[in-house]
């Protein structure tokens, strides 16, 4: 029998999983709702911080929704997904995708689990590396909660953050989140859930043309 990993948990199911999922779904919409007011109100470079774990939280339902339905090797998945640039380069790949949720989510699910956040990992860590699109998650917290003396004798202040760069984060979070705005619903009723696992499957099984 082989042995689990110690960091991972061999308990997780289906249901555990969509219920994580629709959690972090809809923490993600509740970390907007309060980025907007911030956007609105100040400070604006909270609104940033707010926005930027948002975007984390959905690309971990996103993770969680394809642990649901990969059934295989369930116990790869680690107790705590706390990579913050990993699940930021899923709603990446989410909100970058011209696929519907159904093919995208077919997508992710082709590959084995452990293989999917070993490989998402390391290209999120060489995204970044390269420039990416600006600074990784949590150089976005620090640098828009903290003041820290550097140094070179410079002071990092979270009020270089302009309103339009916070701006830019929070419309991010809400076009990712109403793009995938029926994810919730399917997670947590069952009857949709069936049917979106069922849809998957067909598109994960279906032949490749030539």
């Amino acid at each position: 029998m082989r042995e689990l990993r110690a960091d991972c948990d061999p308990e997780h199911t289906e249901q555990t999983l969509r219920a994580a999922a629709e959690a972090c779904y809809c923490n993600a919409d509740s970390l907007h709702t309060s980025a907007t007011l911030l956007q609105q109100q100040g400070p604006w470079h909270h609104a940033l911080v707010f926005s930027s774990i948002g975007l984390e939280q959905f690309g971990k339902a996103i993770v969680f929704t394809v642990a649901a339905i990969r059934t295989a090797m369930r116990d790869r998945l680690p107790k705590r997904i706390a990579d913050h640039r990993t699940n930021r380069y899923f709603a990446s790949l989410a909100r970058e995708t011209t696929s519907g949720l159904e093919e995208f989510i077919a997508e992710l699910a082709e590959q084995p689990l452990a293989t999917l956040l070993r490989s998402s990992s390391q290209t999120a860590l060489d995204y970044y590396a390269t420039g990416g699109r600006g600074m990784s998650a949590p150089e976005w917290r620090e640098a828009a909660l903290y003041v820290d003396l550097l140094p070179d004798g410079s002071i990092t202040d979270p009020r270089k953050f302009s309103m339009a760069h916070a701006g830019l984060e929070v419309d991010l979070l809400r076009a990712t989140l109403h793009k995938y705005r029926a994810l919730p619903a399917i997670l947590s009723d069952t009857h949709k859930w069936t049917e979106f696992t069922a849809s998957v499957h067909s598109t994960v099984n279906r032949p490749r043309s030539e």
